[in-house]
């Protein structure tokens, strides 16, 4: 598991780690683009990310992830959170990531 940190703020979602199989994070590389490039590939693929967002956090609760663990991994979680509680849930969520990682993945090694 790869947990990246992002500090990425947008409206009311409050996204701070990104999680990723470590064998895909390692295969990344940097990649400048501008919203206009990254709007043609959103064309191209056919494939909204807020769908995707829906889709992720639909599986996390499928797979028994608590509810409040899901909200905190896509950005939900509340922005007046104390530092001993936005502990436990990085703790929490490092933990349940581990736990569906490898359903997440097994459609795609399948291939």
């Amino acid at each position: 598991m790869a947990r990246y940190p992002l500090s990425y703020n947008r409206g009311q979602k409050r996204l701070s780690y990104v999680y990723m199989p470590e064998e895909f994070a390692l295969s990344l590389h940097k990649m400048h683009s501008s919203q206009k490039v990254v709007m043609a590939i959103k064309h191209q693929s056919g494939l909204s990310p807020k769908y995707l967002r829906k889709w992720f956090y639909n599986f996390l609760i499928m797979n028994n992830v608590p509810e409040s663990v899901a909200d905190f991994i896509e950005g939900r979680a509340q922005e007046s959170v104390g530092s001993m509680h936005y502990l436990a849930k990085v703790k929490q969520a490092d933990y349940w990531y581990l736990q569906v990682q490898d359903k997440l993945c097994s459609p795609f090694l399948q291939q």
